[in-house]
């Protein structure tokens, strides 16, 4: 057949396929140790396997997933993003003008437990809040307020998440957490 070489190459990777995560999580801890060299190959995996750019230097929390292998995922060098997350196919996180009050970062910080779906924007200085979920291609430019869902170009406010409706909206913002009054404080 036409690709078998090209299939017998690849068998190893192909017995045992990454995730962004996994590549990510290897980069950042080559560079803590120090070795910037194999940061930056695994960095290159990354965009080669899953034609996306997620830095080593992007602080990412434990559990954040990235939907259908993160394809055409791009997040800034500087983004941070919590705990539980996940990240849709072609979602951009980027940089913009000036400073947030409160990050002091020119770039987004995510919180935990939000949800950002396929095609969505999310640029400059602005603080998403815990268990939000970012509508699809929606492009959002200020900051979230926690437990809301925003949506649109540009983003607005669409619903509010509370002790009544949470339950509808656990799968996207909690599926790693047990239900309690306590994550509304």
């Amino acid at each position: 057949m036409k690709y078998d070489a090209l299939l017998a190459l690849m068998e190893p990777i192909l017995a045992h396929p990454t995730t962004i995560t996994a590549l990510h999580n290897e980069a950042r801890n080559c560079l803590i140790a120090g070795d910037l060299n194999k940061s930056k190959r695994l960095e290159q995996l990354i965009k080669i396997f899953h034609n996306s750019y997620v830095p080593a230097t992007v602080q990412i929390g434990a559990g954040t997933t990235f939907a259908y292998g993160g394809i055409g995922t791009i997040i800034h060098a500087q983004a941070k993003v919590g705990r539980n997350c996940s990240i849709g196919s072609n979602v951009t996180i980027g940089g913009g003008q000036g400073t947030h009050p409160a990050t002091r970062l020119s770039v987004p910080k995510i919180e935990d437990n939000v949800y950002i779906a396929t095609g969505a924007k999310i640029f400059g200085p602005v603080l998403v809040g815990k268990f939000s979920i970012i509508g699809a291609n929606a492009v959002v430019t200020k900051d979230v307020p926690a437990f809301t869902i925003m949506g649109g170009n540009p983003a607005k406010e669409i619903k509010k998440i509370t002790k009544d409706n949470y339950t509808r909206y656990k799968s996207f913002i909690g599926r790693n957490i047990e239900y309690s009054e306590g994550i509304f404080t």
